[in-house]
């Protein structure tokens, strides 16, 4: 979860968002609960061979 976090975090740096101290300070398991709690579903897809 702090891996998605982190990439949340950059991929809205990249993109021009202003990230608030507040927004850095939520940490990565606070962050998934508030994107559950928006309805958004992250699903982790393993797409390797056996």
């Amino acid at each position: 979860m702090a891996s998605l976090y982190r990439l949340a975090l950059s991929i809205a740096a990249e993109n021009g968002s202003v990230i608030t101290t507040g927004a850095r300070g939520l940490g990565p398991y606070a962050f998934m609960a508030e994107v559950r709690r928006r309805g958004v579903a992250v699903k982790f897809l393993d797409h390797q061979e056996p």
